[in-house]
Order: structure tokens, then sequence, then C-alpha cells
């Protein structure tokens, strides 16, 4: 494949896409007379990208699309908590255990203190921080800004998901 996107990089080129379909399919399907039907939809709607799966599914796609990024880590990690953060049909911590070290989704750690990143997010992508402890913690807090010190662009999404 001759293709100068750095995101590529050899892997199959929609992948992440396959993913986010795979999870809405476990997730959402049967709201709408099942996986046959909702491909159906998607495949003859008119319209292009997020505004055909809106209309597929009847939903606003964006908080979805938090659950299910914050899947691709939790899958398998975290039992007994909100099952749209699972990929039921699925294994993903599984393949993942099988796969060179680099290849793994590795969020940056941080303690319970305080603690500074600046960090760059590459449009269409997710950065991901576990933050964690041992011992005891006071309550915390966490912020996003922007690199000008300001709020996230509106087109960004922050999320959180407490473990523990």
């Amino acid at each position: 494949m001759d293709n100068p996107d750095p995101c590529i990089s050899g892997r199959i080129a929609y992948g992440v896409t396959w993913s986010f379909l795979r999870w809405l399919s476990d997730h959402f399907a049967h709201e709408v007379g099942g996986e046959r039907e909702l491909q159906r939809r998607i495949i003859q709607s008119p319209r292009s990208g997020f505004a055909t799966l809106q209309e597929a599914l009847g939903q606003d796609v964006r908080p979805l699309m938090a659950y299910w990024a914050a899947s691709l880590y939790t899958d398998g990690r975290v039992s007994g908590g909100d099952p749209l953060l699972q990929f039921p049909s699925w294994d993903l911590r599984g393949v993942e255990e099988r796969l060179i070290e680099e290849a793994r989704l590795s969020p940056r750690r941080n303690d319970f203190v305080s603690f500074e990143r600046e960090t760059t997010v590459a449009a269409g992508s997710t950065l991901y921080h576990l933050v964690g402890s041992f011992s005891g913690h006071e309550p915390f807090a966490v912020e996003a800004r922007s690199a000008a010190d300001g709020n996230l662009p509106g087109f960004m999404q922050f999320w959180v998901v407490r473990i523990r």
C-alpha cells in the first residue's frame, strides 16, 4: 500500500472504524431490529460519516464515541461496571496480550499526587492516562486545558472512567 499517512503504517486502514462499528452493533443493533437492519441502514443511507450513524441509530454518536474509546482499554480489565465499557463479542484484552508490547494500548501512568502533563492529541485520536495508587488518597480533581491554557475546543471530548 503506497500511502504517506503516518497513521496507517502498514496496518489495515479501516481497523479503527471496524472496531467502532462492531462496538455499536454489540450495544445498539437490538434497538433498531438487529445487526442486519443496522447494517442496512448504514449502507443505504444517503448521508456520510457520523450523520449516517446518527440517522441509523437515532441518537447522537459523540457520547457513544467516548464510551467506545474507553472500552478499547477497559474491555477485559474492568468487570461489573457499565456494560458500555465492554466489547461483548470480543476479548480485546486477550487479543492485546498476544501483541508485542509496543503495539499494546499503554496509558500514561500517574500516581495520586500533583502532576502536570503537557501532551498533544492528534485529530481523531485518543490519549489515555491511568491514575492510581496503592494507598489511600485525598479527593482530587482532573483538569484538561488547551495549549493556550484555555478551554478545550468544542470538538474535543474529555472523559473519566473510575475503575475502583
